[in-house]
């Protein structure tokens, strides 16, 4: 705050002052679940939605996916944010960007709930087709892998993907 004062104030050098909360802004992004991976993996995403002007709001208890591989764990959580940060960022007004994520256990299974708005679109996909269509897909072989359900639904113009395992 002291360092913004300054700036409007014309103290500091307002490329130094920049820098400074650059930096600072990282400690904003950290994430504590409880799960080292998925710390990583939510920082990373939260730092990118950020910096393409996309709320985040997480709520996630990362020890209840302790049980997948850690290789299933990058996969799954980093498809999912892939595919809705490639939606969201076609949503014209700022601040109606946003992806909602909870992980967290509830009556015997673990559920994992990603929501973000949608807009339909014919050129929905990537340029290059070679990299589509693979995100889906290998996020439901993960939840067999794990005998759970990988589900999607959208309504009211909003995607929900939701997958569920046995606790």
């Amino acid at each position: 705050h002291q360092l913004s004062i300054a700036k409007l104030n014309g103290g500091m050098d307002e490329n130094f002052i920049d820098d400074v909360v650059k930096s600072i802004d990282i400690y904003d992004h950290r994430v504590e679940t409880g799960n080292r991976d998925l710390d990583m993996i939510l920082m990373d995403f939260k730092f990118r939605a950020s910096s393409q002007n996309i709320r985040t709001v997480i709520m996630a208890d990362g020890s209840s996916v302790s049980f997948l591989e850690r290789q299933d764990l990058i996969s799954l959580f980093s498809n999912m944010f892939e595919n809705a940060m490639n939606h969201v960022k076609k949503i014209e007004k700022d601040e109606e960007k946003y992806i909602s994520l909870k992980v967290y256990k509830k009556d015997g299974f673990v559920f994992i709930d990603c929501e973000n708005p949608f807009v339909s679109s014919l050129n929905d996909g990537p340029k290059d087709n070679r990299y589509h269509g693979f995100g889906i897909p290998s996020m439901k072989r993960i939840a067999k892998k794990y005998e759970g359900a990988l589900t999607t639904n959208v309504h009211s113009d909003v995607f929900v993907l939701t997958v569920t395992f046995v606790a």
